[in-house]
């Protein structure tokens, strides 16, 4: 991802923001220099009206009928000039890019609820709830 877009950098527009693959949050052992966040900072204080997407690996983008949703097993880190990235998991939409949601209006997914177990039934009277 360069930090100013060349003329020819123009793709296939499948997506409204821009791509970082392979993207990892913590510096690798030998990382002296800056680190892959630094260097979405660095394009996003260029491009301050840009998104980016940090793809984990084994992350994907399902682009389907106008939708776009996260699947696979990583979280895509949404990045945009001086604002909290947030993180999406796999099943979370992106389609409020779609609609050009201000960055403002954006906030971390909410995770499905989590499915109450059926209470147990309750004893007939004369027995315990030990016979149960």
């Amino acid at each position: 991802m360069p930090i100013v877009e060349p003329p020819s950098f123009n793709a296939l527009n499948l997506v409204p923001f821009q791509i970082n693959p392979h993207f990892i949050d913590f510096p690798l052992p030998d990382e002296t220099v800056e680190t892959r966040v630094d260097r979405i900072n660095e394009f996003l204080a260029v491009n301050p009206g840009v998104y980016v997407a940090g793809m984990r690996d084994g992350t994907m983008l399902r682009v389907d009928a106008g939708s776009i949703k996260v699947e696979g097993s990583g979280r895509v880190c949404i990045f945009v000039k001086d604002q909290t990235p947030i993180d999406f998991a796999p099943g979370d939409s992106l389609q409020w890019r779609r609609a050009s949601v201000p960055v403002s209006q954006i906030s971390q997914p909410v995770a499905a609820p989590v499915p109450t177990p059926p209470a147990p039934p309750n004893p007939s009277p004369g027995t315990s709830a030990a016979s149960i």
